[in-house]
C-alpha cells in the first residue's frame, strides 16, 4: 500500500494505491468493499483506468465503498487507487487524521 497526503487543516487529499490479490476461492464475480470514515471520494482507478460512478456504490449512511465486480479485472492481482478528501478540522472524534491546537495529528488505531 502506498499513501500520499496533500496536507491541510481544512482539507487534505489522500491518494492511496493498494495491490489487491484475489484469493483462489473468491470468484471474479465478487465485489470489492473498502471501508472509510467521514471521507469524500474524489476519484477511483482500477488497473490504471478511472472508473465512473456506475462502477461503484457508496450507500447512504455508510462508510463503505463497493466496487462492482463487473468493473474489476479478471486478473487475480490488480491495483486500486483512491483519492479522497478529508477534513481534519471537522474531525472531532480524534481518530484518523485530525487537527488539534493548530497541529495535524494521527492516532494509531
Amino acid at each position: 500500500m502506498y499513501m500520499s497526503f496533500q496536507l491541510g487543516a481544512a482539507e487534505t487529499l489522500l491518494t492511496t494505491t493498494s495491490t489487491l490479490v484475489r484469493e483462489s476461492h473468491v470468484g471474479a464475480t465478487t465485489d470489492v468493499v473498502l471501508d472509510g470514515e467521514d471521507i469524500e471520494l474524489v476519484s477511483l482507478k482500477v488497473g490504471g483506468t478511472t472508473l465512473g460512478t456506475d462502477a461503484y456504490e457508496i450507500p447512504s449512511q455508510s462508510d463503505k465503498l463497493r466496487i462492482k465486480a463487473a468493473f474489476l479485472p479478471a486478473d487475480s492481482t490488480f491495483e486500486v487507487e483512491t483519492v479522497v478528501k478529508l477534513a481534519p478540522e471537522k474531525n472531532l472524534q480524534l481518530s484518523g487524521l485530525y487537527a488539534s491546537s493548530g497541529n495535524l495529528c494521527t492516532q494509531c488505531e
